[in-house]
């Protein structure tokens, strides 16, 4: 009678290739993706499912990685027609970017040239954004304020309409913050202290 070991059936298992399904099962179980995601990164012939296991090998910020992959990596790879593991953007320069967005080094609207710039010419996020003095400065909380007071003084038509229950047009305001400071400053602290404005009537 023949005796088959199981430890060698494990080791054939191991390395036969996984179906489809069982790939897809595989990504939502280790990274917690939902299961539209994993479809993409599985299905896609250009690599970003390697691409995004080789950044979570390095960085648990998940979420963003998969932000920036599927949406501003994808479009630029698809354009292109070339492939993940081909580009001048690699995992670790990913990695790279998302952190100083963690870290409040720089804001999305400054991550985003980072971004442009270092995929077209193949640079380090945050040798990029050190050589360009792009980290967030720290305002003086006055400094803030005081452009803030003359923003909503500009706009009193559309500050009327904010305080008449549009909170969308808070966005409106934080977004010519933005613009006068070069997207500089903090978002965070920005809304923050537009709010104690309101709130103080300090206009």
């Amino acid at each position: 009678c023949l005796k088959i070991d199981p430890e060698w059936i494990e080791r054939i298992k191991a390395v036969m290739p996984k179906s489809r399904n069982e790939k897809i099962a595989r990504m939502i179980e280790k990274y917690n993706v939902a299961e539209y995601e994993a479809v993409i990164l599985v299905d896609d012939e250009t690599n970003a499912g390697k691409y995004f296991e080789n950044a979570a090998l390095i960085c648990d910020k998940i979420k963003s990685l998969l932000s920036w992959i599927l949406r501003d990596l994808m479009a630029k790879v698809r354009s292109k027609k070339s492939d993940f593991m081909n580009i001048p953007f690699t995992p670790n320069y990913l990695v790279d970017l998302v952190m100083l967005i963690e870290n409040k080094y720089i804001t999305q609207k400054i991550a985003k040239d980072v971004f442009d710039k270092c995929y077209e010419f193949g640079e380090k996020p945050s040798e990029y954004v050190e050589r360009n003095n792009l980290k967030v400065k720290e305002f003086p909380k006055e400094e803030i304020e005081r452009i803030l007071v003359s923003i909503i003084g500009a706009n009193k038509d559309v500050f009327e309409r904010y305080k008449s229950g549009n909170d969308r047009l808070k966005g409106f305001f934080m977004g010519q913050l933005m613009a006068k400071t070069k997207g500089a400053v903090n978002p965070m602290i920005a809304q923050k202290i537009f709010d104690e404005i309101i709130n103080k009537k300090k206009l």
